[in-house]
């Protein structure tokens, strides 16, 4: 029962306009003008801003970064495979003694 109403009067008021009053936006503009208001059509655009070269290059350093990082984890890697290795040797030779 509400949606049948709340339809009708959608399809009563779907294509209803109202005409503005005359003189309504020379009103309003008279109005803007006496505030001292400027309209958004009539504002100055904002200073464009030079990208310096350094912001052009803040990409690099995430990827410096990561490089450096990958060097480091595959030396202390290196490092501890040779010391698991020299380990396991000394384990060799203290088994193969006996």
């Amino acid at each position: 029962m509400n949606d049948k109403w709340m339809n009708d009067l959608k399809d009563l008021s779907g294509d209803f306009r109202k005409k503005a009053p005359e003189g309504l936006l020379d009103d309003i503009k008279q109005e803007m003008s006496r505030r001292g208001v400027v309209p958004a059509s009539e504002s100055k655009k904002a200073p464009v801003v030079p990208i310096k070269w350094w912001r052009r290059g803040a990409w690099l350093w995430p990827l410096g970064w990561l490089f450096m990082n990958g060097i480091g984890r595959l030396c202390h890697h290196n490092r501890q495979s040779l010391k698991l290795r020299s380990n396991l040797k000394s384990m060799q030779n203290l088994l193969t003694r006996r």
